[in-house]
């Protein structure tokens, strides 16, 4: 091999060599990187088995049982006598959760008698879809046990005063659609996250006439005798599942990169081997070179 051949073998080893290197520092990166990530999935894993879920008692049939809470399971609740009545407000506003049906059947207004509000929460959504006349729906209502909670609802958004000339100002309101009003983790995300607020109904003390205006009061699950907060096993069972998939992902990924590097330092140490054989050749080539010059 002449000298610049070597020369330019040298500094081809030479590039090789760095580029390697390159790639094993930025493999260390993706090490570190799938570390953090190890990190991150554990840390979710401990939130996940700590999870829980509201629950409420309810009296189906003479028989007590418990129901996730939903802002559905809450309204359901109003039409047993033995259970509590609640609404749920927004925390900075006041106004209150009302389903997306009975928002659309009001066209986003609050109707001017409770007749119509009620022919408007039973046509569009206690019984809609049921073939029911609005008259119909309506009796079903009141012989089902709904009227009495929606007529709170309606005062508590109209506002009224009470026989004694006490003002009690309305609410406006906020529409729920129907897959947030089943989601669970809905409603409790709200409460949980400070922006809304869960209300039991305390007491019918108002009157306007002859009709009892209900009275509604802030609650929370921690106090609620009839609410309870417990281990959520179905986000547990999938924060399990998932820690382990990813942790599965993460030490394949791993395994493939120490792969890589193994490669890497293979190759790296065959090219050291001509490196230093091409780099002590060069050098003898200019110690000849030097004797030549000096005889």
């Amino acid at each position: 091999m002449g000298m610049s051949a070597s020369q330019a073998r040298f500094l081809s080893i030479t590039a090789k060599m760095h580029d390697l290197e390159y790639q094993a520092q930025a493999i260390e990166y993706s090490k570190l990187s799938l570390t953090n990530d190890a990190n991150v999935a554990y840390e979710e894993y401990c939130e996940g088995i700590n999870s829980t879920k509201y629950q409420m008692k309810v009296v189906t049939g003479g028989e007590a049982d418990k129901v996730d809470v939903t802002f559905a399971a809450i309204i359901a609740s109003g039409n047993q006598p033995e259970h509590p009545m609640y609404i749920l407000t927004d925390a900075v506003t006041d106004d209150i959760y009302l389903p997306e049906q009975v928002v659309a059947g009001m066209n986003n207004k609050i109707p001017e008698t409770l007749d119509e509000f009620l022919g408007i929460v039973a046509d569009k959504y206690v019984y809609s879809g049921q073939g029911l006349t609005t008259d119909e729906a309506k009796a079903n209502l009141s012989r089902e046990g709904y009227s009495n909670y929606w007529t709170a609802v309606y005062y508590q958004l109209t506002g009224y005063t009470d026989n004694y000339g006490n003002v009690s100002n309305g609410h406006g309101f906020i529409s729920v659609s129907n897959y947030s009003a089943n989601d669970r983790e809905w409603i409790q995300r709200k409460i949980e996250n400070g922006e809304a607020i869960l209300n039991v109904m305390e007491a019918t003390q108002d009157s306007i006439g002859d009709l009892k205006v209900n009275i509604f009061a802030e609650t929370n699950i921690a106090t609620d005798t009839n609410m309870s907060e417990t281990s959520d096993d179905l986000l547990i069972s999938r924060a399990e599942a998932d820690y382990e998939n990813r942790l599965e992902n993460i030490n394949q990924k791993d395994k493939q990169l120490d792969l890589r590097l193994s490669r890497i330092e293979n190759e790296r140490n065959a090219l050291k081997t001509e490196y230093d054989t091409v780099k002590d050749w060069i050098k003898k080539n200019i110690e000849r070179g030097y004797k030549t010059f000096n005889a």
